[in-house]
């Protein structure tokens, strides 16, 4: 259960090592230079506190927003923080906002709306999906997948996503090896976790993202032959 282990959110535990001790016990995939870093704290702190927040955020492509968010959960996907919460005058119930877009310092501001997410609801959410991107107008769907060769060994070890239906080591025998993950709804991270795989992985079904797969596989390699 997160507590006071929030404060190092963020942080690497090395950096709790003795300065005078060149040990290291663990390292994490963590990116010195990350630009959401500094607010990993502050964001924390109006999570637990209960509080809104007013800041300023600059989406990739997009025009500066002033924000103000009422925050329920921080978290974290490939290498980055994300804030999930309500945007206030959003017509959406949540909003997933990456912390290395706020480019202003957090200011508390009133009028928190309280959540009705309970701990089981936030499971499902994250259940559903892979990442942070979840399209609320969209229904989850059963996702098959093909893996062949050695990526096979990976998926059985480390699931392709917690939606992944449990496999065996006698699944192994069988190459192409097929994986189903259960009532998830296809989002942009789910694609670039496919095509992740390369050559070794293979949509099944549905038709419409193997066809998504297909074409952007299509695009790739008309740049490789240019």
């Amino acid at each position: 259960m997160i507590d006071e282990l929030g404060i190092v959110l963020g942080q690497r535990l090395e950096e709790k090592n003795n300065e005078n001790d060149n040990t290291l016990l663990v390292h994490f995939d963590s990116q010195e230079n990350y630009l959401g870093r500094k607010h990993i704290k502050s964001f924390f702190e109006a999570v637990k506190g209960k509080y809104a927040v007013k800041f300023d955020y600059q989406p990739f492509g997009k025009d500066l927003q002033h924000i103000i968010l009422s925050p329920y959960l921080l978290k974290q996907f490939n290498h980055r923080w994300y804030c999930v919460g309500h945007w206030h005058g959003s017509p959406y119930e949540l909003s997933s906002l990456a912390l290395d877009r706020v480019v202003s310092e957090t200011e508390r501001y009133k009028g928190f709306q309280e959540s009705q997410m309970t701990r089981a609801d936030w499971n499902d959410r994250f259940q559903e999906i892979v990442g942070v991107t979840h399209f609320e107008d969209k229904n989850p769907v059963n996702v098959t997948l093909r893996f062949y060769g050695n990526s096979r060994y990976y998926i059985l070890t480390k699931p392709f996503s917690i939606a992944q239906r449990p496999l065996s080591p006698e699944d192994l025998k069988n190459d192409p090896m097929e994986v189903m993950l259960e009532q998830i709804i296809p989002n942009y991270e789910l694609k670039q976790r496919i095509m992740y795989y390369g050559d070794e992985v293979e949509v099944v079904a549905p038709k419409e993202l193997r066809n998504e797969i297909a074409e952007a596989y299509c695009k790739a390699s008309e740049r490789y032959n240019r």
